[in-house]
């Protein structure tokens, strides 16, 4: 049987007003479902200077289960979660997602961010944080074999 690239159906969203907010992205794998058992998707997040991932708030949620994300932060070596936007640096963030119940190959993370304070602005009561599009890291297999292995 010939082997069919996947396609991907991508959706983001924010969750919640104010401060404290769930980013939530659904991922479906289309296209190839019958050459697979399962897979096991890993999202590379960009967390930009105007938001972070509290990782206490990360460690607590992993602890029961909730998340699992692992926080990387090179330099400074640590997300300051007082800091200003205009002190502050974008991290990185390691999401692997869950499977969704929506359908067998749709898979879904729902991780807290938290928006900083930004400076002061008489012209601007409000500000717009762009969050990216994360990068896929997608790992197929049916029984023991690795079927596909893909980065987006």
């Amino acid at each position: 049987a010939e082997k069919s690239c996947p396609q991907l159906k991508v959706e983001r969203e924010i969750l919640k007003n104010g401060f404290h907010r769930d980013l939530v992205t659904r991922v479906h794998v289309q296209g190839f479902t019958e050459q697979v058992d399962s897979c096991r998707i890993l999202l590379n997040e960009t967390i930009p200077s105007g938001l972070f991932m509290d990782p206490y708030q990360i460690s607590s949620l992993q602890e029961h289960n909730h998340v699992e994300v692992f926080v990387l932060v090179i330099m400074p070596s640590f997300v300051d979660v007082e800091a200003p936007e205009y002190l502050s640096k974008e991290h990185t963030a390691l999401v692997y997602m869950k499977p969704d119940e929506a359908c067998k190959h749709c898979y879904i993370s729902i991780v807290p961010v938290h928006a900083r304070y930004h400076r002061p602005s008489a012209e601007a009561p409000e500000v717009s944080i762009l969050v990216g599009s994360p990068q896929l890291l997608i790992r197929c297999s049916k029984g023991d074999a690795i079927v596909v292995l893909y980065w987006v």
